[in-house]
């Protein structure tokens, strides 16, 4: 995945009106299919700790609380309002 790729789903997500986001979220728009089950049977994304390692070195977001991002629409590339 590229950079241009993480900024569109960060732009959509905006667009469909989040402004506030955890990593789970942007796993969700970025990798949809990306379920997996542990061996407890629990279903979750594995790829969420991705996701929140990537916002961490993302300047169009900034983590305001423990583990919740907010969007900063002014630093998204193709965000045309």
């Amino acid at each position: 995945m590229d950079n241009k790729e993480f900024n569109l789903a960060l732009v959509s997500l905006y667009k469909k009106g989040y402004k506030q986001i955890s990593a789970q979220t942007l796993a969700d728009e970025l990798w949809p299919d990306a379920r997996h089950i542990n061996s407890n049977g629990q279903q979750f994304n594995l790829a969420s700790g991705v996701a929140g390692k990537m916002l961490r070195k993302y300047r169009g977001a900034i983590e305001i609380k423990d583990r919740v991002w907010e969007i900063i629409p002014e630093f998204l590339e193709g965000n045309h309002e």
